[in-house]
């Protein structure tokens, strides 16, 4: 029995031809296949390289892998910031899912390289998601199931809420990606100087959390990073670096390992990076 969603030559053909105008709407087309999966088809044929990293490896459960140095502080990063290890019920096993905007999907991609190389398992693939009541269009990188997730998630975790672990490397890799996944360069001009400073998003933590992190920051590398809340909510601490002296210096620390589609967020010390947009 043919599956539904194999795509023929032919159907691609069609595909090329009348996407541009009539969208997911194309009658021949929907006879076998849903809006989404040509949606997806077209995205693939218009980015052959996202295609072939949807999926790296083979989906086994009860799997460990070696944890290289770089591989712990590329996840320490990215734990810090936006991404989560998720379990179920039940098993020994975890995995790690990262969730960002399409316009990032080449970091998640270099991510996955490195998981790779690791012998790590991942998938790669575009969602759809609503925000402010608009819809936009992402990409997700999820790993495996391996009993080495589940114990780093025991590392992060008391019970459901996140916790900055002890034994944290403050390497500037493992910073990168933090900058990177959760963090935002703002600037302003005054009397004809631009000011910079950087605002990083740690309201998953406690207070008290995201500040004995910052003293092990300060003592490693004197970075003065200070907390703010939004709305007065002490359970929501924001990370603050406000010299432009600092700014500069830590983005010139983590810049060997920047990803390029986050440029805009080292335009205080390469104007020819410089993008109108502050956001995440």
């Amino acid at each position: 029995m043919e599956k539904r969603n194999y795509w023929t030559p032919d159907e691609i053909d069609i595909l090329k031809r009348e996407y541009g105008e009539m969208g997911t709407f194309i009658p021949i087309l929907r006879q076998r296949h849903t809006m989404g999966s040509i949606k997806g088809k077209m995205y693939e044929l218009r980015h052959p390289s996202y295609a072939k990293r949807r999926i790296i490896g083979k989906r086994r459960r009860n799997k460990e892998f070696e944890m290289s140095d770089s591989c712990q502080q590329i996840m320490d990063g990215i734990v810090l910031g936006d991404g989560y290890i998720q379990v179920i019920k039940g098993r020994n096993t975890g995995r790690l899912v990262l969730n960002q905007t399409r316009k990032h999907a080449q970091w998640l991609m270099e991510i996955q390289d490195t998981f790779e190389k690791n012998g790590i398992d991942s998938k790669l693939y575009e969602y759809k998601t609503k925000l402010d009541g608009n819809f936009f269009l992402g990409t997700r990188l999820e790993t495996g199931f391996y009993i080495n997730l589940k114990r780093e998630r025991d590392r992060w975790y008391q019970g459901v809420e996140k916790n900055i672990p002890g034994d944290i490397s403050l390497s500037p890799v493992m910073l990168a990606h933090w900058y990177m996944g959760d963090g935002c360069l703002e600037s302003k001009k005054k009397a004809g100087k631009t000011y910079y400073r950087i605002r990083i998003y740690t309201n998953s933590f406690e207070m008290g959390n995201v500040k004995l992190f910052l003293s092990k920051l300060k003592e490693g590398y004197g970075y003065d990073f200070r907390t703010e809340t939004r709305n007065r909510n002490i359970k929501q601490p924001i990370t603050v670096l406000s010299s432009t002296k600092e700014v500069k210096s830590f983005l010139e620390l983590i810049s060997p390992y920047k990803v390029s589609c986050f440029d805009y967020k080292w335009r205080a010390i390469d104007k020819s990076l410089f993008k109108t947009q502050n956001n995440i």
